[in-house]
């Protein structure tokens, strides 16, 4: 299984410490609870590798491309996390299931706007 971050010059083209911190938290979360997991960071052209990843996909952002069209570019099981997402223990047993090829979370009814009805920081894409 792969375990995919996003992260990129999203915020206004600037690299905040407190995301790579939080970042780094996270990567180790998953390097605890799934030591085997490949852990890739997807990124822009320019920002500099996460700290603790296996490699670095990068692509050209361009207007009107969101998430998904990056998250397509990965092959195989993936789990596609936020940096600000912590792992408790291991999530391969989502993979057992057969039902599904992506799956995501509802966001909590305390969330204010409609816009967005599922957390895009945690899903899982099966492969093909």
């Amino acid at each position: 299984m792969k375990v995919v971050y996003f992260y990129a010059g999203i915020y206004a083209g600037k690299d905040y410490p407190e995301q790579r911190r939080l970042a780094a938290l996270s990567i180790d979360s998953v390097r605890r609870s799934m030591p085997s997991a490949e852990v890739i960071h997807l990124t822009d052209m320019r920002m500099r590798p996460l700290y603790g990843v296996d490699s670095v996909v990068r692509m050209e952002l361009k207007p009107g491309m969101n998430r998904a069209d990056f998250q397509a570019t990965i092959e195989g099981d993936c789990l596609f996390l936020d940096t600000d997402t912590i792992i408790v223990g291991d999530v391969i047993s989502v993979f057992h299931d057969t039902s599904f090829q992506v799956a995501v979370s509802a966001r909590s009814q305390s969330w204010e706007s409609d816009d967005l009805p599922y957390n895009q920081g945690v899903v899982f894409s099966r492969d093909g």
